[in-house]
């Protein structure tokens, strides 16, 4: 079996033009960024605001181009948005208009022409039930988004991202808008799906607690312009009998102390330069 979902981003770069006192410069976001991301990886994006988190993410998507370097999934260069990555943001980008059931079938009825075959239609409809029933939804299929709760609103939006069945699933602080109780609900629902449909995932949060749950790899990014600061990865702490990460052990605060401890260097190393280069000005 050929293994699909490899992410290779090689020699990123992405700077910005913006106008300050009449003045158009050139402000750099991303610098020199290189990651192998394997099949069926979860990757985790920390670091502190302004670090280009999001902005590597649409990168990946195909949302936006790098100034340099590139990216690509099994190879195939990302020019723009692509069938083979499904992309579910902070904010729900369900249709007002449709239902539940509609929203998540949407993206396989654009790909199934009027000529398609009937076992093309049973395995979209196949795929699309298992989907709504693996994201308890089963109970909300002919609702309406606004009829919806945040976290089921997110359920939904997960849904329709992976019924295309995409090699990858970029995820953009998808839980940054939920309640704590919410968010932890929702990380045992990610969490299960991310065993059943061994998708690569690259995650991005500010929730560093979050990162260590889901992800195999924590990525922490510095900022001004973004680069890669530290790689950790997750086999070092505890988890149940059910995989989740034993949030009470003390393999857990050491590890996400070790990853805050990162990102604050990251932050006063930020703050250092800016003061030098203010000096330098003066």
């Amino acid at each position: 079996m050929i293994s699909t979902g490899r992410v290779e981003i090689k020699g990123i770069c992405k700077s910005f033009r913006i106008r300050k006192d009449k003045k158009i410069s050139t402000w750099p976001a991303l610098d020199n960024i290189n990651l192998n991301i394997n099949p069926g990886e979860k990757v985790m994006i920390v670091g502190a605001s302004g670090c280009g988190k999001s902005t590597l993410l649409r990168l990946i998507s195909g949302l936006d181009q790098p100034t340099a370097g590139s990216i690509t999934v099994d190879r195939d260069l990302v020019k723009g948005p692509g069938a083979d990555r499904g992309v579910v943001f902070q904010q729900s980008t369900l249709f007002p208009w449709m239902t539940v059931w509609d929203n998540i079938i949407f993206s396989r009825r654009l790909c199934i022409s009027l000529n398609a075959r009937d076992e093309q239609v049973s395995r979209a409809v196949y795929r699309s039930n298992a989907l709504v029933t693996l994201m308890g939804l089963d109970q909300s299929v002919e609702l309406y988004p606004n009829q919806l709760s945040g976290g089921m609103q997110q359920r939904a939006n997960i849904a329709r991202a992976l019924v295309s069945s995409p090699k990858v699933l970029l995820m953009d602080e998808p839980f940054g808008a939920l309640d704590a109780q919410t968010r932890e609900t929702m990380h045992k629902v990610v969490n299960h799906l991310f065993k059943v449909e061994k998708t690569t995932v690259i995650f991005v949060t500010h929730d560093v607690e979050e990162a260590i749950v889901l992800g195999d790899r924590i990525i922490v990014l510095s900022a001004n312009p973004g680069r890669v600061d530290t790689t950790f990865t997750t086999e070092s702490v505890n988890r149940d009998e059910a995989g989740m990460v034993k949030r009470n052990d003390v393999s857990f605060f050491e590890f996400k102390e070790q990853i805050l401890s990162r990102i604050r260097a990251t932050t006063t190393m930020r703050a250092t330069d800016d003061l030098l280069q203010k000096v330098a000005k003066d």
